[in-house]
């Protein structure tokens, strides 16, 4: 039960890390201009594929259609009593 909590805590602070990333580089290349919501996609898995592995994107082939197409998302914490504004 003990090491179930640990492994918990690091995962949350792997999946906050990536976002504070995520946010970091979309606000970073936004000051060049507009982007779309492929590039947006892109950055989400350039993030995601450095926080969990190479494993963690999927090819183009595999990627879901649809408005948010290229990208993932993670199970928000049941365990986390509070949550940041990004994270859900």
């Amino acid at each position: 039960m003990l090491a179930g909590k640990v492994e918990d805590m690091l995962n949350t602070v792997v999946r906050q890390i990536a976002f504070y990333t995520f946010e970091r580089r979309v606000h970073t290349e936004r000051k060049s201009g507009e982007l779309t919501a492929e590039r947006l996609g892109e950055i989400w898995l350039e993030v995601q594929t450095e926080s969990l592995g190479p494993r963690s994107s999927s090819s183009p082939a595999t990627r879901p259609s649809g408005p948010i197409s290229g990208t993932s998302f993670t199970r928000p914490s049941t365990s986390m009593p509070m949550r940041s504004a990004i994270a859900w």
